[in-house]
């Protein structure tokens, strides 16, 4: 029911970089891999428009969207450091940054401090960034 609303919204504004946004981040969902080529149409057609091109939500459902369905870091990277230049306080943006930084991790190896307590100190990489970023959203 989502999809047929946004594309509604669509045929009244085609050029609303919120809806198409919205759109596209539906498509661009693991669970849809039919719908990921469109996704991608959407993206690029997003930010390749005057309006859109600057609008960070896009830039990081896109770079999301690059690092968990194409495992494409270097083009994640590339769209999450255009938002953080925009601007370096979207606590978004800065919580993507570091998951994709554990994501590269060749191996997602655990980081371990037998110094410390705590279960945050017996978590892979991948583990801790989400913890990070969850702290980050408080």
């Amino acid at each position: 029911e989502a999809e047929s609303l946004l594309r509604r919204a669509i045929k009244v504004e085609p050029n609303s970089t919120e809806v198409l946004s919205n759109l596209a981040f539906l498509l661009s969902q693991p669970s849809r891999p039919q719908s990921h080529a469109e996704a991608e149409q959407v993206f690029d057609k997003i930010l390749g428009s005057e309006d859109g091109k600057d609008d960070i939500a896009t830039l990081n459902n896109y770079a999301m969207y690059q690092k968990d369905v194409k495992s494409n870091y270097s083009y994640s990277r590339e769209l999450l450091e255009r938002a953080a230049q925009l601007d370096d306080q979207v606590i978004i943006t800065l919580g993507n940054l570091a998951l994709l930084a554990l994501q590269e991790l060749k191996d997602d190896r655990f980081i371990e401090n037998t110094a410390e307590e705590g279960a945050h100190y017996n978590m892979s990489g991948t583990e801790f960034g989400r913890a990070l970023t969850v702290k980050a959203l408080r």
